[in-house]
Order: C-alpha cells, then sequence, then structure tokens
C-alpha cells in the first residue's frame, strides 16, 4: 500500500512539474491566467454547480510571491463544501486565504464523490494552476510540508 501511495504522490508531482512548465513557457498576453488540466475540466463540468476561479491576490503578484499548497475539501451529501482542510500551505497567509475562499463557495451536484484534493499552485507573472483529484482520505500520499 505504501508503494502505491508513493506512486501516487510522484505522479502527482511530475504533472504538477509539467503545468507548472508549461505555465513558464507559454506566459500570459494580458492580464492573469487559470489554468488546470483535462481530467479537472472534465470532473467540474461533470459536477460542479457553481463556483469561480481561484484569483491570484494583485498585492501578492505585485510582491513576486510563488507558492504551492494542497487543500483536501470534505463534501456534504447535498454538494454543499462540509470543509476545507490546508494538507500542506502555500507558507503565503494571503494564498491561502484565498483558496479557501474560492474553494468553501464551490456548490457540487448532490452525491457528489469526495473527499477531493486540489493542489493550487500561483506561479508569476500572476497564472493560477488548479488540479484536483479524487482520494481516499485514509491513504492520502504524503504531501510536502
Amino acid at each position: 500500500m505504501r508503494n502505491a501511495a508513493h506512486g501516487a504522490m510522484k505522479r502527482l508531482y511530475l504533472l504538477f512539474a509539467m503545468l507548472a512548465c508549461t505555465a513558464l513557457a507559454f506566459p500570459p498576453r494580458s492580464g492573469p491566467k487559470y489554468e488546470t488540466d483535462r481530467g479537472t475540466v472534465g470532473f467540474l463540468r461533470r459536477y460542479l454547480v457553481s463556483g469561480g476561479d481561484v484569483h491570484y491576490p494583485s498585492n501578492a503578484a505585485r510582491r513576486g510571491v510563488q507558492a504551492s499548497g494542497f487543500f483536501l475539501m470534505k463534501l456534504r451529501p447535498d454538494g454543499i463544501v462540509e470543509s476545507l482542510t490546508v494538507k500542506s500551505s502555500t507558507g503565503n497567509a494571503e494564498l491561502d486565504e484565498e483558496v479557501t475562499r474560492a474553494l468553501k463557495a464551490y456548490r457540487f451536484k448532490p452525491n457528489t464523490k469526495g473527499p477531493i484534493l486540489w493542489l493550487v499552485s500561483f506561479l508569476q507573472p500572476s497564472t493560477v494552476i488548479v488540479k484536483a483529484m479524487l482520494v481516499d482520505e485514509k491513504n492520502l500520499p504524503p504531501l510536502p510540508k
């Protein structure tokens, strides 16, 4: 079981690295940019009822703050967010608060499976990358501190 958790974490880090490289290779032409992968887009199109993008706080973007964090979302049976836990902080309170604010406002279709682990990265020059994946909370892969 430990090898499976290690393999899942390794794939998650690899995905993050690919997304980060893509964001750095193709900087936004104007204003902030929001990116995700096809799996997350498909999941959100299928289950999300309402919610918005995570925004790069302008103060953090101006200061050149770049960071990533993991956030665990539990859902009630009616699709409302029951709880959101910072599993691995971005290291910046302003960024953590923005992610928490945005994700707590999400509403999903009733009986959407969970919990959902979110990887959110803030990269210069004002790009936000979001990746969501369904997880088994009892067997979460080890996350960076």
